[in-house]
């Protein structure tokens, strides 16, 4: 792969080696080709990094946390190599995953910069008139030139913007949002502004930046059409029963970080373990048969570990035949006005999201199943930083200058 690469673009001179650690953080090493080249050729040839390279929470950055010292091996993915377990020998399904990424651009003093084209709100012209006209339309030409496709882009709620990225296979999804996300960065940067995707750039005020994952099911073994899209349907419901069973543990890996919970309610995340058809308002949005959108994640999350989370609770779900019955499709908007008897009584809803980082962590350790999907000594040490940023998390409303510094620690972390 690597060198048919380099035949194809003589012009390259360097390799960027990037990997994301647990806090969703994306880190960066630059390689030359004859170094590269060495890592793919010869199979015991290891690249290591240290350990404040890899398990840093950024709670407490800038220092390291570990126990002890390590020493890591990055071993490069030249092949994009797809491994997913929900392929067509597993249930004869496959799954295309699409991104949205929301993003505010800021000053350097971390502040909506001063502009008579401020955003105002949803998909209007207001904001994109002037300077952040400039920068949205060298970014779409800087993600397009890589070959990932653009589904829109467009103003979202006051100061916040939006991409939508076509869906791919789940692998080279991952990949192609973190390229876009670095684009998003660069491009700012180059003309003197910050884009933060931190899920509150601001403290006293919304936006809220979500990451929104759109999943989608194809089974191709019905011998009709019509037959194919009630088979899908059914199916993928079963597909995301599944997720819904795991969802207070799966919002540890999407909604990993504490200021996280800052969207955990009505047209954020949601604030209810739920559904609903076209409904924002619920972490599980139904689009179509075989077509949803997953709410519940940020930038702070790590999206290897995200999706290993969600497809292995949707394929436990149609292992298992799980139903979505218990959970009925709401689309009442602010369903929080329902009240809780009327909520389960109607629509069977019984359940908060997790409301802190703390909670969350909570909820996926009593998971049996999470070693499964993500392996056990990957998804212990995952749990031993989340800890660490846990305890850090609980001093940070006692002091506002000390959560001041907190949102900025995360808004450079996520304009990285």
């Amino acid at each position: 792969m690597l060198d048919r690469f380099l035949e194809k673009h003589g012009q390259v001179r360097f390799i960027r080696l990037h990997w994301v650690d647990y806090s969703g953080v994306m880190h960066t090493r630059l390689l030359s080709k004859a170094k590269a080249m060495r890592l793919q050729q010869d199979p015991s040839s290891t690249y290591k990094i240290c350990v404040n390279a890899l398990i840093i929470p950024i709670s407490t950055s800038p220092a390291c946390d570990a126990s002890a010292a390590q020493v890591w091996e990055v071993l490069p993915d030249w092949e994009s190599v797809r491994l997913c377990g929900f392929g067509y020998e597993h249930g004869g399904a496959s799954l295309l995953i699409g991104f949205e990424l929301e993003f505010v651009l800021l000053d350097d003093h971390n502040q909506v910069p001063q502009s008579v084209d401020r955003i105002e709100g949803f998909s209007t012209n207001a904001g994109l008139r002037v300077d952040n006209l400039v920068i949205v339309e060298k970014i779409f030409d800087a993600v397009e030139a890589a070959d990932i496709q653009i589904h829109h882009l467009h103003t979202e709620t006051t100061d916040q913007l939006e991409i939508s990225l076509e869906p791919l296979e789940p692998m080279a999804a991952v990949e192609a949002l973190l390229y876009t996300q670095e684009c998003i960065r660069a491009i700012a940067i180059r003309h003197g502004r910050r884009a933060t995707l931190a899920p509150r750039p601001f403290l006293a005020r919304h936006p809220a930046n979500g990451l929104h994952t759109h999943i989608s099911g194809v089974f191709p073994n019905s011998a009709t059409a019509a037959a194919a899209a009630a088979s899908a349907g059914e199916r993928f419901d079963r597909f995301i029963a599944g997720i819904t069973g795991s969802l207070r543990a799966a919002c540890l890996f999407g909604l990993a970080n504490y200021d996280s919970d800052h969207r955990v309610r009505d047209d954020g995340a949601g604030r209810w373990v739920g559904w609903g058809t076209e409904n924002r308002d619920f972490p599980l949005r139904k689009i179509g048969a075989a077509h949803w959108e997953l709410r519940f994640a940020d930038a702070t999350a790590n999206f290897y570990l995200f999706l290993s989370v969600v497809v292995g609770a949707g394929s436990a779900g149609l292992r298992n035949g799980d139903v979505l019955s218990p959970w009925r499709d709401c689309r009442v908007l602010n369903p929080s006005e329902l009240g809780r008897d009327e909520l389960a009584s109607r629509y069977g809803i019984t359940e908060n999201l997790p409301f802190s980082l703390g909670e969350a962590l909570g909820d996926a350790r009593q998971d049996p199943n999470l070693a499964e999907w993500v392996g056990l000594d990957l998804l212990n040490k995952y749990f031993e930083i989340k800890e660490k940023e846990k305890r850090q998390s609980f001093s940070l409303p006692l002091l506002c200058l000390l959560y001041t510094i907190a949102r900025s620690l995360l808004i450079n972390y996520f304009q990285r």
